[in-house]
């Protein structure tokens, strides 16, 4: 998909025709730069395609009303292999390599894909990658995962399927050792697993309730304290009055409640902010309170509140339990680095099903490559960690490629906002809601919208740096976005397409 023209006839302030730039989204997207265009319209006194004065000019293809069901075989978009690249420099070295005749006995079959690239040794490296996960394998001394290599291999394929071949014995090799390793983890996981000392379990447990207690104790005060001293003098408090806070709660083993304080953090400053700093002090009150007496409250609640503290769940344990089958459709992901660990969030959808969230860790220097791709969808078994409409989740097993579920967007505002009262009102600690939508983007003098057909309107968040990107892939038309409201603004993560999903996301 290209860049399309600006509207004919358009001048900037020289008087000169404005230049049309063509940009890319960081999925590699390529999309029209419309910030001079949008700027013109402003300034003359024009709401920026409220009435959709160029929509047929502007207009990009491919963006849909809901997610229907498609064919989705084992196959790979550019964008949803450059997902999977580790950095920005392993991507650009691996776009050098997306070209056929940088390799040779490039084959693949209905599973595997394998070439060999000459790299700066005497013999090629042989690279080859398993699709079904997918999952990467080179011989060059690179430690990013994927290499470059691999990636370059995944670009190539994705763009001009190689050649369908026979296995060579090093690819069969590999896929034996997998299909071995496979079957051990299998036998593994039906034996009975060693049970540890009762005893000294229990007495760590004790003694981490009894730090999380201190904890818990000084949280309150420290909040009966700001309620007394008054909150509008935290519109001054500086960077060490919380930090000392949180790491109080972290040497008190509660990092679910230190976590919680930094993101609060972040809201001061800013009159904008003020009502959702009081929001969320109000409900780090209400898990203070809950977790003071979390004996009387059922077992499920007394879960959620374990897991709002920053209990762990036995992964081992979980993968026993009976999950819920479908087809999950990957929607956006994100990243973050705190402390020198990755963290890399993905968003899963299924028909009639609650949105479900994997969480993937590395350290810092090791890269770390999702086996869920952007914009993919797959079958598999999907197990919810405890809690009450719990969102976190992982797979029992491996996935398989499938047929995309067919998803609703939600394409009003009233709609959006239903959907989060309900899940507040059954969790008041979920208050982000991941969702879809179908809705348009709009600029005027009162910020970044997104309206629906009512002519109701959802502010974005304002740090949310692809407005223009947004505006412009919209023509003045509903896009399909995944995103998440929480109450005061929506965050758009990635754009819903036909061919799958291209992230906001750095």
């Amino acid at each position: 998909m290209g860049a399309c023209a600006a509207p004919p006839g358009l001048q900037d302030e020289a008087g000169t025709k404005s230049e049309t730039a063509a940009v890319s989204l960081p999925c590699g997207l390529p999309i029209l730069h419309f910030r001079r265009i949008t700027a013109l319209l402003v300034a003359a006194g024009e709401p920026v395609f409220r009435d959709r004065p160029h929509a047929t000019d502007v207009r990009l293809d491919n963006y849909i009303e809901v997610m229907p069901a498609s064919a989705v075989p084992r196959s790979w978009t550019p964008e949803q292999a450059t997902s999977l690249a580790p950095d920005s420099a392993s991507l650009k070295a691996a776009q050098g390599l997306a070209s056929a005749r940088k390799w040779t006995s490039l084959g693949h079959d209905d599973r595997f894909v394998w070439g060999l690239a000459q790299g700066s040794g005497k013999d090629p490296y042989q690279s080859q990658i398993d699709l079904d996960e997918p999952a990467f394998k080179c011989s060059c001394p690179s430690r990013k995962f994927p290499c470059k290599h691999g990636l370059g291999l995944l670009l190539l394929h994705a763009s001009q399927p190689v050649p369908e071949a026979a296995r060579p014995a090093w690819v069969e090799e590999w896929a034996a050792k997998r299909a071995e390793r496979v079957a051990k983890a299998e036998a593994k996981a039906a034996q009975p697993a060693e049970a540890p000392d009762p005893a000294a379990q229990a007495r760590r447990r004790e003694k981490r309730q009894a730090n999380m207690a201190a904890g818990l104790a000084f949280l309150d005060g420290w909040l009966r304290d700001l309620a007394r001293q008054g909150f509008a003098s935290l519109q001054g408090a500086t960077y060490a009055f919380w930090d000392e806070a949180a790491r109080r709660l972290v040497d008190a083993q509660a990092p679910g409640l230190a976590r919680r304080l930094k993101l609060l953090s972040s809201l001061t400053g800013s009159a904008a902010s003020e009502e959702q700093l009081l929001a969320g002090l109000g409900r780090l009150h209400l898990l203070v309170s809950a977790a003071q007496r979390r004996e009387a409250l059922t077992p499920e609640w007394q879960e959620e509140i374990d897991a709002q503290l920053g209990w762990t769940s036995d992964q081992d344990e979980l993968r026993t339990r009976t999950g819920e089958q479908a087809v999950w459709f990957t929607a956006a992901q994100t990243s973050s680095e705190e402390s020198g660990v990755i963290t890399r969030t993905t968003y899963l959808f299924a028909e009639n099903r609650p949105p479900a969230l994997v969480l993937e860790f590395s350290h810092a220097s090791q890269a770390l490559a999702s086996t869920l791709a952007l914009g993919r969808s797959c079958s598999g078994e999907l197990v919810r960690f405890p809690g009450v409409r719990a969102e976190r989740a992982l797979f029992k097993g491996p996935s398989s490629d499938a047929e995309r579920p067919a998803l609703r967007c939600l394409d009003s505002c009233a709609e959006l906002l239903a959907a989060h009262a309900e899940q507040l009102a059954a969790n008041p600690w979920r208050d982000e809601l991941p969702t879809l939508v179908r809705l348009t983007p709009a600029f005027d003098s009162s910020g970044w919208r997104l309206q629906d057909a009512t002519g109701a309107l959802l502010p974005l968040a304002r740090d949310f740096a692809a407005r223009w990107e947004l505006l412009a892939c919209s023509g003045g038309h509903p896009v399909a976005l995944c995103g998440l409201w929480n109450g005061f603004h929506f965050r758009p993560l990635s754009l819903l397409t036909a061919e799958g999903a291209a992230s906001f996301s750095p």
